[in-house]
């Protein structure tokens, strides 16, 4: 039998560890309510879609949504607050992180919505995903664009990033389109 030590310098079996593995675990458990909309006491919405939801969650995971739930801002007796300048897909997906801690199928332009998203409301797991999506999908294609993002957000990691990856790439940037529509 092979023991190991969690967090709290216990020893557990491996066996063991499979065996919980086969249990409901908190995240899946809030994926649920997420999924069926157990309970949800406030929407998101957009220009053309209401996502219900749980403030509780929200302020467990954003000091901006605790905010609005917990000052005398007008969101905190209202059970709508309005997100207008996020995509549908990206409310979504972004409600999805903060039930699941996960992000599925990442692709450039929407981690780049749910980078935006991150920061806006103060979710910094969810910037630090996106962030090394796009360090890790970075082209000389679209690092000016990394760039903007960086500096747009004032993300020093991602704009030294960027900046280090033009100077490595040179050759190739500042004779591109991009460099010069830049």
């Amino acid at each position: 039998m092979v023991f190991t030590r969690t967090e709290n310098n216990e020893e557990v079996s491996s066996g063991l560890r499979e065996e919980l593995h086969d249990y409901q675990n908190i995240l899946g458990d809030l994926s649920t309510l997420y999924d069926l909309q157990i309970l949800c006491d406030v929407h998101l919405k957009t220009r053309t879609e209401s996502f219900p939801t749980h403030k509780a969650i929200l302020c467990a995971r954003s000091y901006v949504f605790r905010a609005m739930f917990t000052s005398d801002m007008r969101e905190k007796n209202s059970d709508c607050i309005k997100v207008e300048d996020l995509d549908d897909d990206i409310v979504h997906r972004f409600l999805a992180f903060l039930y699941t801690d996960s992000v599925k199928d990442l692709q450039w332009e929407t981690a780049i919505k749910l980078y935006y998203a991150g920061d806006k409301y103060e979710i910094e797991l969810l910037k630090a995903e996106c962030s090394s999506f796009l360090k890790d999908n970075t082209s000389s294609f679209n690092v000016m664009e990394l760039l903007l993002l960086a500096d747009r957000h004032q993300d020093l990691g991602l704009k030294t990033f960027a900046e280090e990856y033009i100077l490595r790439m040179d050759d190739y940037i500042f004779g591109s389109d991009q460099w010069g529509l830049l």
